[in-house]
Parts: C-alpha cells; sequence; structure tokens
C-alpha cells in the first residue's frame, strides 16, 4: 500500500509531534509513522531551554549562554529565532489547551523540585511546577502517597536542605492517605493522577491538603494533580486550599509529559494529521540526494510512504534512531555512518559526569538540518533530522531536552 503527504515525520516524540503540528498549522499535509509512543512518557512538561553549560549551573535566561555553544550545536545551527518561535508556538498551544507555560522570572531559570530532591533549572514550566515558590517558602511540606515506592518525603526534604537556597527553611513532612481501593497495589503518580481528574479524587486531594494549608507556605507534591484536566486541577486546589502547590518532577511514567502529548495529539487531531502507530520504518528508498519513500512494517505488513519532504525523530540510542556497535555507529533508517572513535575507552570518560563522546553523538547537520557526510556535503536534501537524532549536544547534562525538541521541530516544519 501506498500513502502520500506533504510531509512524513517519522517519530512521535516532543520533536516529532510538535514537527508535525507546525507543518500543519502552515497548510501541510502531514502523516506521522512512529513505533512508539515516544519520549514525553517518559519526560517532564518542563521546557528546559539550557540548565547548564560547561559543568556551570545557568541561573539566569539561558540566552546568553546559547550564543556561546559550539557550532555544531542544535541551538547554533537553527539560531536564536527558531528557539524563541518554537517557545512561543508551544506556550500559546499551551494556553490554548488550558494548561499554560510561564516563567517565573524573565531573568532567569526557575528551580523545579525532583522526586529525589534535587533542583532542576527549567525555563517554561506550567502553573504546577513554579518552584520560586518554593525558594521564597519558610515553611515548607513534602507530601507523598502511602503505597508509593518512588517518592519518599523524608528523603526529598533531607535533600533539599542542602541548597543555600533553601537553607532558611523548615520542613515537614507526610504521607497522603488514599481511599480505600478494591484491590491493593502498588501506586504511582500516573494513577493517582487520573484519580485527581475524577471529581472525587479532586475533592479528596483538596481534603488531604487542606490541613495543612495553615502549617505551611508551600505544599510540594509528587506529580498527581490530574492528566487530561491538570489546568482545573490546578485553578480549583488554589481555591480550596489557599496555599501555593507544588509539583515535583518524578520518574517514569511522566506526568507532566503525557499533560504534554494529550495537549499536542489533541492539536493534531483538529488539524487531521494521521498518526499511523505501531509501525517500524525498516528500510529507505533513495536515488541520488532525494529520499523517494519509506518503507515501514507492522502487523498489517509492509507499507510504503511518499513525501515531498521526511523528518526523522526517532530518538538516539535509547530510542532506537542510532544504532552503535563496538566497532561502528550508524543512523537507523539511511544508514548513515557516525564518527566513531575507534578506541572503545575514547567513547567515555571514567568519571560519571564527564564530556562522554556517545551522549553528543548523532547525525551531523547543516543549517537546514538536512544530514551531511563527513566531508559537510549533503546527503538528502529532502530529509530533516530533528531532537536526539541529532549530533552536538547533550541533553541530560545541558538540561536541553524538551527545547532542541521543539526548536529543531519548528526550525524544520519551516523548512518544507
Amino acid at each position: 500500500m501506498n500513502s502520500n503527504s506533504d510531509v512524513l515525520v517519522v517519530g512521535s516524540g516532543p520533536a516529532g509531534l510538535f514537527a508535525a503540528l507546525v507543518a500543519a498549522q502552515r497548510g501541510k499535509t502531514v502523516r506521522i509513522v512512529t513505533q512508539g509512543a515516544g519520549s514525553l512518557a517518559i519526560c517532564g512538561s518542563n521546557i528546559d531551554v539550557l540548565g547548564y553549560a560547561q559543568g556551570q549551573r545557568i541561573d539566569e535566561a539561558p540566552w546568553a549562554a546559547i550564543a556561546q555553544l559550539a557550532p555544531e550545536h542544535p541551538y547554533s545551527l537553527v539560531g536564536e529565532h527558531s528557539i524563541r518561535s518554537a517557545l512561543h508556538c508551544i506556550s500559546a498551544l499551551c494556553a490554548k489547551a488550558g494548561s499554560p507555560l510561564s516563567h517565573a522570572d524573565e531573568e532567569k531559570n526557575t528551580l523545579v523540585p525532583s522526586i529525589v530532591g534535587t533542583l532542576k533549572p527549567s525555563w517554561l514550566c506550567p502553573a504546577s511546577a513554579q518552584g520560586n515558590s518554593l525558594l521564597a517558602a519558610r515553611r515548607v511540606l513534602v507530601a507523598g502517597i502511602e503505597g508509593f515506592k518512588d517518592c519518599h518525603p523524608a528523603l526529598v526534604a533531607r535533600q533539599l536542605k542542602r541548597y543555600p537556597e533553601l537553607k532558611q527553611a523548615s520542613f515537614q513532612t507526610v504521607n497522603l492517605i488514599m481511599p480505600p481501593q478494591p484491590r491493593k497495589r502498588t501506586l504511582s503518580p500516573l494513577d493517582v493522577a487520573r484519580f485527581v481528574d475524577s471529581p472525587e479524587g479532586l475533592a479528596w486531594l483538596c481534603r488531604s491538603l487542606r490541613p495543612y494549608a495553615s502549617t505551611a507556605d508551600v505544599l510540594v507534591l509528587p506529580p498527581v494533580c490530574g492528566i487530561e484536566h491538570s489546568g482545573s486541577v490546578m485553578a480549583t486546589l488554589g481555591k480550596e486550599v489557599h496555599c501555593p502547590v507544588v509539583e515535583m518532577l518524578s520518574i517514569p511514567p511522566a506526568v507532566g509529559g503525557l499533560r504534554l502529548r494529550a495537549i499536542l495529539c489533541r492539536e493534531l487531531a483538529a488539524l487531521g494529521v494521521n498518526i499511523v502507530e505501531n509501525a517500524t520504518i525498516v528500510r529507505a528508498e533513495t536515488a541520488g540526494k532525494q529520499c523517494l519513500a519509506l518503507i515501514s512494517k507492522g502487523t498489517g505488513g509492509e507499507r510504503r510512504y511518499t513525501a515531498k519532504h521526511i523528518i526523522i525523530a526517532t530518538g538516539g540510542i535509547l530510542g532506537g534512531g542510532l544504532n552503535m556497535s563496538p566497532t561502528a555507529a550508524q543512523e537507523s533508517i539511511f544508514g548513515i555512518e557516525l564518527p566513531l572513535p575507534e578506541v572503545i575507552e575514547d567513547r567515555s570518560q571514567e568519571a560519571v559526569f564527564g564530556d562522554h563522546y556517545f551522549t553528543r553523538m548523532g547525525v551531523q547537520v547543516n543549517a537546514d538540518l538536512c544530514p551531511v557526510g563527513a566531508d559537510g556535503a549533503v546527503l538528502f536534501n529532502n530529509v530533516h533530522f530533528v531532537g536526539r537524532a541529532l549530533g552536538g549536544y547533550d541533553y541530560a547534562t545541558e538540561k536541553s531536552g524538551l527545547g532542541v525538541a521543539f526548536a529543531t521541530g519548528w526550525a524544520a516544519a519551516h523548512k518544507v
């Protein structure tokens, strides 16, 4: 079977979904082919633009540090205009959905607490993750949920006390008790967030938090304030509890990321974008510097996709977009060879938080995000790579994952 469109996007992580959305907004016919749910299922809804550079935390706005990045960094390739435009676009989309993103301070990154008691620098945050109310507090309540294995309030409080920004704060902890469940099992933040989406669950959360509002300046919770209705949940908490609430960033399943994915998917559906799921691209048909088609394999057999432009958002090593063996490294669809140190020991450093080569490995591209070879020549004129498939940056160390995903997705959509 053959399917044709103006733009074919491979991958449904943040870069792929956003590139598809922006292209559709520009009047293009768009189809997404994806193997799984994408990385939003394991990341938050805070948009980290650049949290660290040269190992130093960036407390101020990230723009000056971005200007100092290496030429091959994705931010350097797309430019500040694309970064700002992408952030404006995703902010407008979330505001339209009733879950606005904002800066706590337009001159600074926001420090957001995590479920293990660290403070992460982020740029755009939903109302539930505005960490500045935590930094301004003198009385902090850290709340967990009875039955959670991955959130221990005492540990979070102990870790947060290490930060100079919180040295004047006093901490208290509590485990909230869920209503009796028909079956006993281990709960995750996602389970509770889905419960809080219901009137019964929201009433339980308000009732559970209200007694602590008079003894704390801020209530710090796991990310349990709803999935589909997180905006209205936060508004209700503000009215009923009368104390600022800050959600911690958590380990997967990522409640914040799933909230953002739901917003993107609803908008894509409204724009008529077709998403083909459970399909793996197994090969490409090419002629010269053009990709003629991509072939997928799924439960219904093989399917051939053609498009004027193709956006590849298949992720890095963990996402399957890049393959690495002891002797070589390649991009997974086109077999593009990636530069790789011959000596295996040179691909990483002994220091855990060192400058590891494998974390920056990816497809090399030009300013149009088209792949280039070792000599700098373009390999395919109608193929654009976005997100973690790109080389030249380390999203985990930099805290730049969603920023790069949205900036490159926006830039690629404007190249098609």
